[in-house]
């Protein structure tokens, strides 16, 4: 009895000393950055500010772009159907910015494919607003008196 008593108490000072031993190098490793890659943290930090910035940009456009699909509505620049198609082209663009920002980063990829949606947009929402067509259907008569196209 007293030599498993010795074997079990030696077996748990040594189970206890690496646990110690264990817990010291795991508290000198958390001050140990370039072994953990702490520059792919502060790497991984940019690309996160990049990417926020980038989201911020879009997010900018497609407010700006918003806003002058409903001004071209209230002056009677844009019929509802235009005005529709139009917000539809602007959901489609928001759904695929949501899409890429699904694991967090937007990337200059992602971020060059949604530019390029938004240019489209703005040509679309340009197009719309002086296609001189009103909210009835027709072109509205020029101001200075020129000839509408329909008359004769």
């Amino acid at each position: 009895m007293k030599f498993n008593s010795k074997v079990l108490a030696s077996a748990l000072l040594a189970a206890m000393g690496l646990i110690g031993i264990q817990t010291q190098a795991m508290a000198n490793d958390e001050h140990n950055f370039p072994r953990w890659g702490y520059e792919g943290y502060q790497q991984n930090s940019r690309a996160m500010q990049e990417s926020n910035r980038l989201a911020g940009q879009i997010d900018a456009r497609q407010t700006r772009q918003h806003d002058r699909i409903l001004e071209g509505l209230r002056s009677g620049e844009l019929t509802q159907n235009e005005v529709f198609n139009l917000m539809q082209e602007q959901r489609g663009i928001r759904q695929q910015e949501r899409l890429f920002l699904a694991d967090g980063f937007l990337g200059p990829r992602e971020f060059e494919r949604l530019n390029q949606a938004l240019n489209r947009a703005d040509e679309h929402i340009r197009f719309e607003k002086h296609d001189q067509e009103s909210r009835s259907g027709y072109p509205e008569p020029h101001p200075y008196g020129r000839p509408v196209p329909w008359s004769r």
